[in-house]
């Protein structure tokens, strides 16, 4: 494509190819905002109506831009842009702010764990695929976060729980007979405990503090999260145990990498 600056040039060239442009307008959540060129951004949204898309911002970087602070990540925006079929990458016109995330950079462990939400939904949500419950839920936890909450971990915890529910992996933490006295054995592939114990790729052990923190998420409206803070073991505990299960699942690696600032 040749080098033009511009909406004009930018649909003039695209009309040449007599492919068909659609002007979408759609609320967004900003998962990833990366420098492109001198004064561009692209960014990577994950949209109410279109699901994931990938967008140039043309002079976002500039000191007079239109798109302002708004393609910050976590930000909670409305965005218009000219969606062409059959590509990877759409041009942004215009985006407003909705919620600013700018509170949330203002908490290292609320950022951190923020990160790592946007990052579970950019690799796991496909180009264009809608999902208005899942965006919806983002949106909710988001707002909550903004409130700088204690439990800002038991947030993080419950979006990946509704994730792999939605994802067609759900999470089952509840014991189907007494606990053991010593782990708890959960079975990888079923997402549930299991009574065998096979230590192996398939399997991991939970002590009861770990679990029960599980458990009471995942039984937890958004509204009604257990209030107390999990503790740097657990934290690290539930971690490794995400990757190992959404990896499983997904069948290709997994990872949060915006859990490597935690506790630098």
């Amino acid at each position: 494509m040749p080098e033009y600056f511009g909406l004009k040039c930018y649909i003039d060239y695209f009309n040449s190819l007599n492919f068909p442009i659609m002007i979408a307008t759609t609320k967004a959540i900003v998962l990833k905002s990366t420098k492109y060129g001198d004064t561009s951004k692209i960014i990577n949204v994950y949209t109410r109506d279109f699901g994931r898309q990938t967008l140039i911002a043309k002079g976002a970087r500039m000191m007079k831009s239109k798109f302002g602070g708004s393609l910050e990540v976590m930000n909670i925006i409305e965005i218009t842009f000219y969606k062409k079929p059959n590509r990877d990458l759409h041009l942004l016109s215009k985006a407003d702010l909705f919620a600013s995330s700018q509170k949330i950079a203002s908490s290292l462990d609320h950022t951190i764990f923020g990160m790592m939400m946007m990052e579970s939904i950019a690799k796991t949500q496909d180009i264009g695929a809608e999902n208005k419950p899942l965006f919806d839920l983002i949106v909710q936890i988001i707002e909550k976060m903004l409130g700088l909450e204690p439990n800002f971990f038991a947030l993080f915890v419950y979006s990946q729980i509704k994730l792999a529910g939605q994802l067609g992996f759900g999470l089952d933490f509840n014991l189907p007979s007494p606990a053991p006295q010593q782990l708890i054995d959960f079975s990888i592939v079923n997402g549930s405990p299991t009574m065998q114990k096979a230590y192996n790729s398939t399997t991991f052990a939970f002590d009861h503090a770990t679990f029960d923190f599980l458990s009471e998420v995942s039984r937890s409206t958004i509204d009604s999260l257990p209030a107390r803070e999990a503790t740097q073991q657990q934290i690290m505990k539930i971690h490794n145990f995400l990757v190992k299960y959404f990896s499983f699942h997904l069948e290709k690696k997994f990872e949060y990498k915006s859990f490597g600032l935690y506790n630098c």
